[in-house]
């Protein structure tokens, strides 16, 4: 099944298993509703100050269990998916990986809500807690790269890395110089700076690449989505206010900024049980009719009941899902969002690099002290991020080029080329036509059209199909090729009519001659998809006059065929002026007027 095949609606109302990819929610969904409900009252209950055990309560095991909720919810959703696909695929794969990052943070806060609540003491530092916080953010980068693995290509790749070094390097500085540096200084231990650096590295990287990630399509089918992007926004915002010493030093369970975390996991949680792009079954107002199936083993419903109906030939009705129209809604976004979105894409980067840069020199003219290496090593790393992008976006400009050039040549051929033989079409048969009448007249020479009309071809299309006919005339097509002169022009006039420019160094003879000589190949057998075939052909040349048109030598090249057809057909008959030409020119040879 593709991945973009709407399944059936089934079962669940509102979340996860009832619901068809591709639709956005309407309204606002239960269940975010309840999100802002408990998000209000953690955030009461935390600007209350309560004493005893409620903030461990709010603080660690609140977290706890909307972190194990939401990963709950993304591992429920996973299987469903595979269930759904039949088949595990790279958008089931970030469910998963989103669902163990969630995972890990629960770990960690069930953990620290272990040592506060039940031991009653402060957690040691380095713990079994820290160590989960610091997989949270390498599970959830993996999450979104792997939800674009199936449709990106190299270079999208390529500068979606370029794009997220150029903002993750912009906010690495500013984090350094307010808090990191500060927090390295006071850490005494290496396992400690690992962590201290290592839990807001991955998520300087984490909000960089849902930032470059920004203007991708919205309501991508089945993959995560805005409402989860915005979830991890959240999560990373809190942690980043974390990592502050100030704030690190005065942090307390329970306070405002648990509420951040706490919301941001039910916000994953929720966006994972509607599911980004997705439309809940209270708001389809579906109608479900009974239809005919076909018996030779189709049906007209969709997903895996029109699968199971298929596979049984005696099925008699199959159920179909019709929306209303009026409860249909584009996902696509709207011109200015687009735009704006567009936009974005383009300066944020650079403006990431230039302030990074800024930074940089800031650091660099400050001559009371040395410039910081990291702050350096970061400033260089974004200008190599920097060149890089700007060669990736020259290379694309320049590939975009070549292909339109292509483009360019492959629809003029294709304008003056028969698809099916290659031969020159009527457009190009009348250009070329108006040219060689044009330079002959001045000198006095003549321009034969030989127009031929193949025999018996219609009842090889009546006998084995019109692809081998089709065969047939890329055959015909070629051993006319065969049998023409260099300078010469065959093009294909119509179903089984080409016409012959004979042009450089014409003769009546000798038109006549050639014109033999392609009657002859043609008679020859065709030997295609089983037995031979053997074909006749109608030849008729016309020859110019002064002042005369190509559309009038055409039409009495056409006549001089037509008496070839009537007269007995598969001959080479010349039209009257052939004698006249003749004549002019000394010529002596017969012609069969």
């Amino acid at each position: 099944m593709d991945l973009d095949t709407p399944g059936p609606v089934r079962g669940w109302h509102g979340g996860l298993g009832g619901l068809l990819p591709g639709a956005r929610p309407r309204g606002v969904p239960p269940g975010y509703k309840a999100v802002v409900v408990l998000v209000a009252t953690h955030a009461t209950l935390a600007a209350a100050g309560l004493g005893g055990p409620m903030p461990a309560l709010l603080g660690d095991a609140g977290l706890a269990a909307a972190a194990g909720l939401a990963a709950a919810v993304c591992i429920v959703r996973t299987v469903l998916m595979v269930r759904f696909y039949r088949k595990a695929c790279f958008r089931c794969y970030s469910w998963l990986l989103a669902g163990l990052s969630c995972l890990a943070a629960a770990l960690g806060n069930a953990v620290w809500a272990w040592y506060e609540l039940v031991l009653d003491v402060a957690p040691p530092s380095p713990s079994v807690a820290d160590w989960a916080f610091l997989f949270f953010g390498p599970l959830a980068l993996a999450a979104f790269v792997t939800a674009h693995g199936e449709d990106v290509s190299l270079s999208i790749r390529i500068r979606l890395l370029l794009d997220t070094t150029l903002v993750a390097g912009s906010l690495f500085v500013v984090a350094w110089v307010l808090a990191l540096a500060l927090a390295i200084e006071r850490s005494d231990s290496p396992v400690r700076t690992f962590l201290v650096l290592g839990y807001p590295a991955f998520d300087l990287v984490l909000v960089s690449l849902l930032l470059a990630l920004r203007a991708r399509t919205p309501g991508e089918r089945g993959g995560i989505g805005t409402g989860v992007r915005v979830g991890y926004l959240v999560i990373v915002v809190c942690d980043s206010i974390f990592t502050m010493p100030a704030i690190r030093d005065g942090y307390r369970s329970g306070g405002i900024l648990d509420t951040g975390w706490f919301a941001g996991y039910l916000i994953i949680a929720a966006a994972a049980w509607y599911g980004d792009g997705y439309r809940p079954e209270r708001a389809r107002k579906a109608l479900v009719v009974t239809a005919p199936a076909n018996r030779a083993g189709g049906s007209s419903s969709h997903g895996r009941d029109g699968a199971a109906a298929a596979g049984h030939p005696d099925a008699a009705t199959a159920i179909v899902t019709v929306i209303p129209s009026t409860a249909r809604r584009s996902t696509e976004p709207r011109a200015g969002t687009g735009a704006c979105l567009r936009t974005i894409r383009v300066i944020l980067p650079y403006l990431g690099a230039a302030f990074c840069l800024a930074g940089v020199l800031a650091d660099g003219l400050d001559t009371t002290r040395r410039m910081d290496p990291v702050v350096l090593i970061a400033g260089a790393a974004v200008l190599v991020a920097l060149v890089g992008r700007q060669s990736l976006t020259l290379y694309e400009n320049q590939r975009l080029t070549e292909d339109l050039r292509r483009a360019a040549e492959t629809l003029q051929h294709h304008a003056y080329h028969d698809p099916l033989t290659g031969l020159a079409n009527r457009a190009l048969l009348t250009d070329r036509l108006e040219h060689a009448l044009t330079q002959r007249q001045a000198e006095w020479e003549p321009v034969a059209v030989v127009f031929l009309d193949l025999d018996g071809f219609k009842g090889v299309n009546d006998s084995v199909g019109h692809e081998t006919g089709d065969r047939v005339l890329v055959e015909a097509a070629g051993r006319i090729s065969g049998a023409l002169r260099v300078g010469d022009t065959v093009a294909r006039f119509g179903g089984d009519e080409f016409v012959i420019v004979l042009e450089v160094g014409t003769t009546v003879g000798g038109a006549l001659v050639v014109a033999e000589r392609i009657r002859s190949r043609l008679c020859e057998e065709y030997r295609i998809a089983g037995p031979g075939h053997r074909l006749g052909a109608s030849i008729g040349v016309a020859f110019s006059e002064p002042g005369g048109s190509a559309s009038d030598l055409l039409r009495r090249a056409d006549a001089a065929m037509y008496r070839a057809k009537t007269g007995g057909k598969n001959q080479v008959v010349a039209e009257p002026l052939a004698d006249a030409w003749a004549v002019s020119h000394g010529e002596t040879a017969p012609i069969n007027a």
